[in-house]
């Protein structure tokens, strides 16, 4: 207990302002200290920020790999609705990524868009429907 009331005093004398000892130093006016405030703000914010060149150059790269995405799409022959579901700001990862969703549902490249599915009725009944109608279908408000 006594050492706890010493270190108490010797931290309280430890104060210049309490032992009388102030220290002459510059005292700034509210406009200089708002000045300086204002001053490192706008250096941490310009950290964070790109240039205007670094931006133009960010949104040049990311034109090329959509161009390139849309090449590899074409050149495949793959759906072009896989531009619009993946994200194709990396060409690699994008053709990684439709790779893989090729190889896991191949269906995507094997039915080409209008193909009738025959589905065991008989001719004439209305039976055999388009993909496109049983999308339609399955996707119709109901109600």
């Amino acid at each position: 207990m006594n050492n706890e009331n010493n270190t108490a005093a010797q931290q309280t004398n430890a104060d210049p302002a309490v032992n009388g000892e102030s220290k002459q130093g510059r005292t700034f006016t509210q406009e200089e200290v708002n000045q300086i405030v204002s001053n490192r703000l706008a250096q941490e914010r310009a950290k964070g920020e790109p240039t205007e060149a670094e931006k133009r150059e960010s949104e040049l790269a990311a034109r090329e790999a959509a161009l390139a995405c849309r090449e590899y799409i074409s050149q495949k022959s793959y759906p072009r609705e896989l531009l619009d579901i993946l994200p194709t700001s990396d060409a690699e990862a994008f053709q990684t990524a439709v790779e893989k969703l090729i190889k896991a549902f191949p269906s995507i490249v094997a039915h080409p868009t209008g193909v009738t599915v025959n589905t065991g009725g008989e001719h004439g009944s209305g039976m055999g429907t388009s993909v496109d109608d049983r999308i339609a279908a399955a996707f119709a408000r109901k109600g």
